[in-house]
């Protein structure tokens, strides 16, 4: 699946600024934080309500920021550390997570568009009642996360773990998970209507959900 990319003007990002100044800055007078790369720095402090904008952050910790209600824009986090972030009713567009860690982060009511998660350890990891458009979970550890309540369309998971992953009143009509590890993942009949499984999948979903009883003949 395609997905639109993150527009960052390489003419315009401004290099070695400091992310603790600028994000404290950009919090206290509401402005955004836009067009700027920063490596190897530390912020955990509260964004609410931010905006982040065409920038790239690579092998920067930020546990437990606080961004709810925010908005991101034409990003890139490379090698960054969100555990227990919270980004409840947040707006991704145009986003990737590359080799991140989200342990126990929140998108709670959020919305992700055209976003990409690559080779993340995402467990634990709360996507309760988000509206996904246009978004790939490729590789990575997303196990016992919560995708209850989501509103799917055109999600992608590629050799993906979602062992206990919670997936309750999420249509998972179309989506595929033929090359995911779904194991002990909870969902109902009518959630996995429609779903693409591998052989191997659809027998484990027949016994457990549906109770049927495979013969060995």
């Amino acid at each position: 699946m395609r997905i639109a990319k993150p527009n960052i003007n390489e003419n315009y990002i401004t290099h070695d600024a400091d992310m603790c100044e600028i994000m404290t800055e950009c919090a206290e007078t509401e402005n955004a934080v836009s067009e700027y790369e920063f490596c190897e720095q530390s912020f955990s402090a509260e964004l609410t309500g931010g905006q982040i904008d065409s920038s790239r952050f690579v092998k920067c910790r930020m546990p437990q920021m606080q961004l709810s209600k925010g908005y991101v824009r034409d990003c890139e986090f490379v090698n960054c550390d969100f555990s227990n972030a919270d980004f409840t009713q947040c707006t991704f567009r145009r986003v990737v997570f590359k080799g991140c860690r989200l342990t126990g982060a929140k998108f709670v009511n959020g919305l992700l568009e055209d976003v990409r998660f690559e080779d993340c350890k995402s467990d634990y990891s709360n996507f309760f009642s988000a509206n996904m458009r246009n978004v790939i979970f490729h590789g990575g550890n997303n196990n016992n996360s919560n995708m209850q309540e989501c509103k799917f369309r055109n999600v992608f998971f590629k050799d993906a773990s979602f062992v206990r992953g919670e997936f309750l009143h999420t249509r998972l009509r179309n989506t595929d998970f033929s090359d995911s590890n779904i194991t002990a993942a909870v969902f109902t009949e009518q959630d996995i209507k429609g779903a693409v499984l591998s052989y191997e999948q659809a027998l484990y979903v027949a016994q457990t959900l549906l109770e049927i009883k495979i013969s060995d003949f």
